[in-house]
């Protein structure tokens, strides 16, 4: 927002020259979460008490950093209250903790987001007649110790079952997610569950594709077995005969008891041979109880998700797919009902075994379209005008003590929230990036003085530090243009001049103080006696000085052409 076009800021300066006492901010409305978004207050309510027990439990084992950033996370939330009464987050801060379920949240339902912009549209326009499969794949309890060499073994078999005939041609892709559980029994104390879970997309009627191929199959081994005998041309005959009467007479129950033994034999397959690859100890003793083979459940997925629903298509997914798709992705969740990190040693063991381990990933079609989509670059005017219809009747600010607590905002204050983030970050991106073109420069400045240009290994490690000092250059133009674009800078003939006061010196003041029983929060605003104001403008003209950064500094340097200056002996300056 620029200072010439913000009038209240600058009638706000008038009364400050002026020698008055500014209101800088209407008087605010204090009130529970719960009065004001009851639709959602509850769970967020729920979330951020799971955030405190769990930095509770990373203090108790000594990771303190890790439980402080636990501990604020979504400790504040700017937000906007729809007329159903439902709060949806504008800006706070996230810690991205593995085991923090406001966050695993919010990245489920991103890639639920995603899915829905790109497979989901591919899959209702071309791929109607399309079914789906929900699967669970598994692994006989491995140690916890071993989790995650048992883990990169299901991953890797899992990518070569898809990759095996029939499943390569009757998959077209899905997503899958591990799921890790905990047993508290005494002989499974020391163990660990970790399993697959699938959604699958697949050609119409993939059952019957299934058990085409696995007859398919039945009759080129007995074709194989009898190709030696003499006169065997009637046996085959009667032989092949027997078999198609037989499946020809399979009940629905009998054709999926077939394709689940089916998919456990490849199953099992894939994971021996990924078990030897990885050093996981195999047993086939282990698996006697169900006939060798690692057990692995083949469910159709139905509309609805009730059993005597019709069986989902590509063409009710529109409808009942980001269903679908979140009963999948909510595996990788575990709330406090379910948390198995408690802090002990089995946990700690856990946390680091499953550390940088990918716990959600799609794969064919899915996977590629996923990959088609492109990163959304930030448009202001594009992002503003999704708050044309917000008023200060529905801007909050939510702090957390105990339950949140919401105080009003106004909606020009939840709009500088958005873009101080996106200008802050890149402002001191461009800081960084200055400094070490100076430092680069002078580099290059003493190569420039201290060597001669006609050796060509010299001029060329001259070039190398200009092509360096080009790459930031670039990378500095384009933060300007983006800054530029966002208000924070104007661009005049030579010189990119600051437009007004950096939007953090709007931010109230939140000092959350983070205490050793962490369920203890302090929230200081601003003093007492000021507190119907948020700051007196005079000091923040007395901080604003107005920055010019001249833009010609960062045009290119052109490379030395060694070919055309291989005679000239000494360089006499640098040649910018």
């Amino acid at each position: 927002m620029l200072y010439e076009n913000h009038k209240v800021f600058k009638q706000i300066v008038k009364a400050v020259e002026a020698g008055e006492k500014v209101n800088f901010l209407p008087t605010k409305k204090f009130s529970e979460l719960a009065d004001v978004a009851a639709a959602n207050a509850q769970t967020l309510n729920r979330r951020k008490k799971e955030n405190i027990s769990l930095s509770k439990i990373y203090q108790k084992i000594g990771q303190q950093d890790r439980a402080h950033r636990v501990a604020f996370c979504c400790s504040y939330r700017y937000m906007l209250v729809d007329s159903e009464k439902r709060a949806h987050n504008v800006h706070t801060v996230r810690c991205r903790d593995r085991h923090c379920s406001e966050c695993q949240k919010i990245k489920s339902w991103i890639y639920q987001s995603r899915l829905k912009r790109t497979a989901i549209e591919k899959i209702k326009s071309d791929f109607k007649s399309d079914e789906f499969l929900f699967l669970t794949f598994t692994l006989k309890n491995p140690r916890v110790t071993q989790m995650r060499k048992a883990m990169r073994t299901m991953s890797q078999a899992f990518g070569m079952l898809t990759r095996r005939k029939p499943f390569s041609e009757i998959f077209r892709g899905g997503i899958r997610t591990f799921e890790v559980t905990r047993n508290y029994a005494e002989r499974l104390k020391n163990h660990c569950h970790p399993h697959i879970h699938a959604i699958a997309q697949t050609k119409s009627d993939a059952f019957n594709l299934f058990i085409a191929y696995i007859q398919a199959e039945e009759i080129k081994a007995l074709k194989k077995s009898l190709r030696n005998k003499r006169k065997n041309t009637d046996l085959l005959e009667k032989e092949i005969n027997k078999i198609n009467k037989r499946y020809s007479k399979l009940t629905a129950n009998k054709k999926a008891e077939i394709v689940k033994v089916f998919f456990e034999k490849n199953w099992t397959e894939c994971l021996k041979k990924c078990a030897e690859k990885e050093g996981l100890s195999w047993n086939d003793e282990d698996y006697a109880k169900t006939e060798g083979r690692a057990i692995v459940d083949v469910k159709q997925v139905r509309a609805g998700g009730e059993p005597g629903a019709p069986i989902l298509t590509g063409e009710g997914f529109q409808e009942h797919g980001e269903k679908v798709i979140n009963y999948v992705l909510k595996y990788s969740l575990k709330e406090d009902d379910k948390r198995i990190f408690t802090g002990d040693k089995w946990s700690q063991i856990f946390d680091n075994q499953i550390r940088g381990m990918r716990m959600i990933a799609p794969f064919g079609l899915w996977r590629s379209e996923l990959s088609k989509e492109e990163d959304h670059e930030y448009d202001e005017k594009e992002y503003f005008a999704r708050f044309e219809s917000v008023t200060d009747n529905n801007a909050y600010l939510a702090k957390f003590d105990s339950e949140y607590k919401t105080e009003t905002i106004t909606a020009a204050e939840i709009k500088r929230v958005k873009r101080s983030q996106l200008c802050l970050s890149l402002d001191h991106l461009n800081r960084k990036y200055i400094s070490t073109i100076k430092e680069l420069k002078a580099k290059l400045n003493t190569a420039l003085i201290k060597t001669y240009i006609s050796k060509h290994v010299e001029a060329n490690a001259i070039n190398e530090i200009v092509l360096e000092i080009n790459k930031y250059n670039g990378r500095i133009r384009a933060n300007f243009e983006k800054l530029v674009k966002y208000g924070e800078y104007v661009k005049g003939e030579r010189f990119y001049i600051k437009t007004y006061i950096q939007a953090e010196s709007y931010f109230n003041n939140i000092d959350l103080e983070y205490q050793k029983n962490i369920h203890l929060f302090k929230y200081n605003d601003i003093n007492k006696d000021d507190r119907n104001f948020k700051y007196h403008v005079f000091e923040y003209l007395e901080e604003h000085k107005v920055e010019k950064i001249d833009s010609y500094q960062f045009f290119d340097i052109e490379l030395i052409d060694v070919e055309e200056y291989a005679d000239i002996e000494v360089c006499e300056e640098a040649p910018f």
